[in-house]
């Protein structure tokens, strides 16, 4: 499936609600702040293998905790982060590998940034657009809190409407994601 790509105002809830959900399914919470990494940190740090003596780019700090144990790996603040970066975590989203690691097979991807029109944020690639399942949450943060305070029996949060791949894409992960709440 396509990773979810979360858009919505700052302060809306974004980072709450992942790691509301990384909870419900039982796994780590992984935050990783792509707006405040520096290359090294997205695509792997060159480091000597001690088995082989080969180069091997070494993931730091939440991508390595990702490819280690079953986590919820909330890349946040994608907006925030350069064209480059961008570039470099839809690379490790799409191949599952960042550096010369895999991401645990169990591991859940979630990206979530600032909508455009939020001021000082960059241009969002076409690629990323394009391979995401991309929701647009119309709440602030107060919605968002009384939402997660109401369980699965509170009313659906407001999102735009989706294209129609998209729609069905985010409908099956949801409804996927529901059957193991």
């Amino acid at each position: 499936p396509r990773p979810t790509l979360v858009l919505s105002p700052p302060g809306s809830g974004k980072t709450e609600t992942a790691a509301r959900i990384a909870a419900r399914l039982g796994l780590t919470f992984v935050p990783f702040e792509l707006g405040l990494t520096v290359p090294e940190e997205v695509g792997g740090v060159p480091v000597k293998d001690p088995a082989s003596g080969a180069i091997v780019r070494m993931p730091l700090g939440p991508i390595k905790t990702a490819c280690s144990v079953p986590s919820f790996l909330l890349i946040d603040e994608v907006t925030r982060a350069d064209a480059t970066r961008q570039g470099a975590a839809m690379t490790g989203v799409n191949e599952r590998r960042w550096g010369d690691w895999m991401l645990h097979p169990e591991t859940v991807v979630m990206l979530a940034g600032n909508e455009p029109d939020s001021g000082g944020v960059f241009s969002l690639l076409d690629a990323l657009l394009n391979r995401c399942c991309v929701v647009r949450l119309r709440t602030t943060r107060e919605e968002t809190r009384s939402y997660l305070r109401g369980g699965m029996n509170a009313a659906p949060m407001p999102i735009s409407p989706l294209p129609q791949n998209h729609a069905q894409i985010f409908q099956s992960e949801l409804t996927r994601l529901t059957t193991l709440w």
